[in-house]
């Protein structure tokens, strides 16, 4: 099909700016009865000590409020907690080793198959709550993906390329914060998270089947989940969970608008409305993965080509390249040679200047990573070696007080944390450091 028969649709351009200030939480309120913030709440259910009441919160930014639906509590509570809370013990380190080591030993629960009668009351009072769910899936699903072997996966997508290299380099292996968060627990919370991921998935469908008006978002930028990319995945997740290919298309468009109060200018395609559109060499309608077969964009009116398109991509990616060849050679340094390899290949990067911040976290991490493994001498000298490289950087030097804190060589822990303080005055962590090692 060319570009003179392709069909329209609108862009999630200006159609949804701000989706990701509509979230569904799961909060959770303690048996003493005090509501945790759903600042504080992750995505998933059941993260408090002792499990009370689900409190579901969406929060509407465009009123500034918080609105709270809170469900039956009894044997819904009890079944929640009984399931969730020794794997969110073991998330938060609350667990023991014992329970830990028992749980490394079982299957995880099918949690969406445990859950399916609370699941079906849950979409049944959000429908009657008239409130609206951007699930986010694919972020959640990524997660737990960046806890095994499948990160390789997401690192290896083509669309990388159009990453900024230091942003690449956050979501690499080395400083990946899911990743490396539960590295000494993995055995346990990579399951738990795909199990919560297929639990998620259960409650959008649920969701979907009630008539709850859903909304495609993706918590961009966030790897495998990149602006341009990552819908894309998240519309194909929604089909594959019973969604039609136009409720699918609608998640990103109209309806999104409509919760959001701006129908009147996006979301459908009417004289009047703001000309953002994509142009498709195919239906979505047949195939949602069409969505992907772009021809053109329209901006404001403005028509850009497939072919212009792809020549911005271009330039974007040439641009990005030195840089990135630069990060790569110190990480293959620093993987095959060790950290002070790799200090000499930074220093004698072109690039010194651009990627000093990546270098400094890289070798921050490398540094902890040794400590995890009791290495603690090699971890002080990696240390010692990120302070003479930035010196001029006080989280390098915290990190070295914290090597010297765990050999017990205390007066020098203490020493450079008075050197953190000299540099970052009223820093929480060096002052409540000096104060379990006895200094005022």
């Amino acid at each position: 099909m060319g570009p003179s028969t392709c069909l329209l649709w609108p862009t999630e351009h200006q159609v949804v700016p701000h989706v990701q200030d509509y979230f569904l939480y799961h909060a959770l309120r303690q048996t003493h009865g005090e509501a945790r913030s759903p600042h504080e709440a992750p995505g998933h259910l059941a993260h408090a000590s002792e499990v009370n009441e689900i409190v579901l919160t969406l929060r509407t930014a465009l009123r500034g409020e918080w609105d709270l639906l809170i469900l039956p509590a009894g044997e819904a509570r009890a079944r929640v907690a009984r399931l969730l809370q020794p794997y969110t013990d073991v998330q938060f380190g609350r667990a023991s080793r014992q329970v830990y080591d028992s749980l490394a030993g079982l299957a995880v629960p099918d949690l969406a198959l445990e859950l399916a009668p609370e699941i079906e009351a849950l979409a049944d009072a959000v429908k009657r709550a008239g409130l609206a769910v951007t699930p986010n899936i694919v972020f959640f699903r990524n997660i737990g993906w960046m806890t095994t072997d499948s990160i390789h996966t997401l690192l290896r997508a083509p669309e990388l390329a159009y990453a900024a290299p230091a942003q690449r380099l956050n979501w690499s292996p080395m400083l990946n914060n899911y990743r490396n968060g539960f590295r000494s627990t993995q055995a346990v919370m990579s399951p738990y998270l795909l199990a919560v991921t297929r639990l998620e998935e259960a409650i959008t469908a649920a969701f979907y089947r009630k008539g709850v008006p859903i909304m495609a978002g993706t918590d961009s930028e966030f790897l495998s989940a990149q602006p341009g990319y990552g819908l894309h995945t998240e519309l194909g997740i929604f089909v594959g969970l019973g969604m039609t290919p136009l409720d699918a298309l609608k998640a990103a468009t109209i309806t999104s608008a409509r919760v959001m109060g701006i129908a009147d200018s996006v979301g459908t395609i009417e004289v009047g409305r703001v000309a953002d559109l994509v142009l498709l060499y195919a239906d979505p309608l047949a195939d949602i993965g069409n969505t992907r077969q772009v021809a053109g964009v329209f901006t404001a009116g403005r028509y850009i080509s497939r072919e212009r398109l792809q020549v911005k991509l271009d330039s974007l990616r040439r641009s990005y390249a030195p840089v990135q060849r630069s990060l790569a050679t110190f990480m293959d340094a620093l993987e095959r040679r060790g950290a002070a390899a790799a200090i000499t290949t930074y220093r004698d990067s072109p690039h010194r200047a651009t990627i000093a911040k990546p270098v400094e976290r890289v070798i921050n991490s490398y540094g902890y990573r040794l400590l995890g493994e009791k290495k603690v001498q090699e971890a002080i000298d990696v240390f010692k070696l990120n302070t003479e490289t930035f010196p001029h950087e006080y989280n390098t030097w915290d990190s070295l007080a914290e090597a010297y804190m765990t050999a017990g060589e205390n007066d020098l822990a203490i020493r450079y944390y008075h050197k953190v303080l000299e540099m970052n005055p009223g820093d929480g962590n060096a002052t409540e450091m000096l104060r379990r090692l006895g200094e005022k």
